[in-house]
């Protein structure tokens, strides 16, 4: 148990399968305009949450935890304890995720679930950031202090290159043993940024197999999952993941030893390239600032919907906000 508050209680949910939990949305893929819900049936979302926490990384960094009263289950979340750096510290941070309650969304039940979890992993664990993930929390987010930080989504165009067919680089699909290579890509490209998180090797491969147990137990051939690599010897110098929705190519995460991106911009190329009868793909994401590979162009820049917030904890929070600007994430790290 995490707090009791008279007939009130916080505590974890000893069944990971999730029985007696509050349904929740799962995010699918993404439209034109933002984020589109998918409901994943009562059956495959239970067999999402339990195969998911029995990652490596899954097992011991995140939970379900509840708010019960009487024995019913009055809201519900997902609990992560994640690594972040901040202003080039090593911290601690509290995530929750896929934050729901039973009574069509009542504001007071979740924020109570919240702010009662996220004070326990300040007094017990000494976190120094609190994120918050695709959380219906407009009513009381500002007053409660947390700020969005839901980084732009940026569409990119590849237009045809000169002379037809793939380009001149190798590619195959990604495996365990390119995930070193892939955590040294990320902590090249964060330094720049206040805030960001620190990917170890067993984060960056929950986060790929979430994707792909969300994409297998949803509806047949709605969304795929796409990881490549190409590499120098035997050691991967660019990566591309991808969530595949029709024509709507959605980049969870990529990295690239060259600064420019070239690399990721001609696997993405060679990607395309093995269906020229169709049409291009609309590519985007969420990017560091000023990302654009070279054989791409920016089509649009445009605010993403809110589904990432943030906010400073104990002696932080007398700092200035984090921003959008001043923090890196990716897409398949909102977890």
């Amino acid at each position: 148990m995490l707090k009791a508050d008279g007939h009130r209680c916080v505590k974890e949910i000893e069944s990971l399968s999730g029985a007696g939990d509050v349904d929740m949305p799962i995010s699918g893929c993404d439209d034109a305009h933002g984020l589109q819900g998918t409901r994943l049936p009562d059956a495959a979302l239970r067999r999402w949450r339990f195969a998911q926490m029995q990652t490596a990384w899954g097992r011991s960094h995140a939970c379900r935890v509840a708010l019960t009263e009487a024995g019913a289950v009055l809201a519900s979340a997902t609990r992560y304890r994640l690594s972040g750096i901040l202003n080039g510290d090593r911290i601690r941070v509290c995530a929750l995720g896929d934050v729901t309650s039973a009574a069509d969304g009542n504001p007071e039940l979740t924020r109570t679930l919240v702010e009662d979890v996220i004070a326990d992993a300040t007094d017990r664990h000494g976190a120094e950031v609190a994120l918050l993930f695709r959380c219906d929390i407009h009513d009381w987010h500002g007053e409660a202090g947390f700020q969005d930080i839901t980084p732009p989504s940026v569409e990119l165009a590849f237009p045809p290159a000169r002379r037809p067919g793939a380009p001149m680089v190798s590619v195959r699909a990604g495996e365990n043993r390119d995930l070193p290579a892939m955590v040294a890509m990320g902590q090249s490209w964060s330094t720049s940024f206040r805030f960001h998180l620190d990917r170890d090797v067993d984060f960056v491969l929950h986060t790929i197999v979430r994707e792909r147990l969300l994409a297998g137990l949803g509806t047949s051939g709605a969304q795929e999952l796409q990881f490549f690599v190409t590499e120098e010897g035997t050691v991967a110098t660019a990566y591309v993941v991808l969530r595949v929705c029709g024509d709507v190519w959605t980049v969870l995460q990529c990295g690239d030893r060259d600064p420019s991106g070239a690399r990721v911009g001609a696997i993405i190329q060679a990607l395309i390239a093995r269906e020229p009868a169709r049409s291009s793909p609309v590519v985007r994401g969420w990017f560091p600032t000023g990302f654009t590979p070279p054989q791409a162009t920016r089509v649009s820049v445009a605010p993403s919907p809110p589904t990432l917030w943030a906010r400073l904890l104990g002696s932080r929070q007398y700092e200035s906000p984090l921003t959008a600007d001043s923090s890196f994430y990716w897409i398949s790290d909102r977890l």
